[in-house]
């Protein structure tokens, strides 16, 4: 009786392995099909994302996200010392709010991403992609009610617009 259910256990074993390798089987051709044409989309991105790089040298980017506590201030106290040709980016729930395109500011993101966190700077230089995180620096200022000096002359210093 031990045996029986020994080998029962064992029957249903193998049958379950040859059915899972049959099945990857069936669909590694359609796996093998799929994978120059998701390759190609990649490298089809990949291009239009420099080019877009090339064409925006020297753009300015403002990146920050619908954290309450970060979001508030920056809206209030940040936003308005930008000047005008610096991109502002917000990202709420994962939905970037910018009038580029989505995908390119998702790899421009990734490129020029550094530790750190949100608000982040970025700048497109000699079609490098450069990133800097002042979370820090937001959360001095706030700390510093009203005196938000220091981060204005760090992000002026960072798009090259002054305070040397």
């Amino acid at each position: 009786m031990r045996l029986i259910k020994k080998l029962v256990k064992v029957l249903g074993f193998a049958v379950v392995a040859v059915v899972g390798i049959l099945l990857l089987l069936a669909a590694l051709p359609f796996i093998l099909l799929a994978k120059p044409f998701s390759a190609h989309a990649e490298r089809k991105r990949e291009a239009r994302f420099q080019l877009q790089k090339m064409q925006l040298g020297g753009g300015c980017y403002f990146i920050y996200t619908n954290k309450k506590k970060i979001c508030d201030f920056v809206q209030q106290e940040v936003l308005p010392l930008l000047p005008a040709d610096i991109e502002i980016v917000f990202i709420a729930d994962k939905q970037l709010n910018t009038d580029y395109d989505g995908d390119f500011i998702v790899c421009l993101i990734a490129e020029g991403r550094v530790p750190g966190g949100y608000p982040f700077l970025m700048k497109i230089s000699k079609e490098k992609v450069l990133g800097k995180s002042i979370n820090n620096e937001v959360y001095n200022a706030m700390e510093n009610k009203g005196n938000i000096q220091r981060l204005d002359e760090e992000i002026m210093n960072f798009y090259g617009l002054g305070y040397s």
